[in-house]
């Protein structure tokens, strides 16, 4: 989750003129405070290891496209 955050930071013009030491810092704070919330940074799209995950916990004839619409459903719904 850093690696991402720190990602954007670097794009961001307002740390342009930070050290590498200050965005990282930042960014750690940044998933430390979503994490305490009890929230997660997740992909728009799931991977292809997620959609195995959640297959293997739903039902036997369950499939990927169903897996990945269901992953759509929920991030759209969180976002609400």
């Amino acid at each position: 989750m850093c690696e991402a955050i720190k990602a954007v930071l670097d794009k961001h013009t307002l740390t342009s003129g930070w050290t590498e030491q200050n965005r990282v810092m930042l960014a750690g704070r940044i998933a430390a405070g979503i994490a305490d919330a009890g929230l997660a940074i997740v992909p728009v799209e799931p991977t292809m290891a997620m959609m195995d995950a959640g297959l293997h916990q739903s039902s036997a004839d369950s499939q990927w496209a169903d897996v990945h619409s269901a992953w759509k459903d929920m991030v759209a719904t969180a976002q609400d």
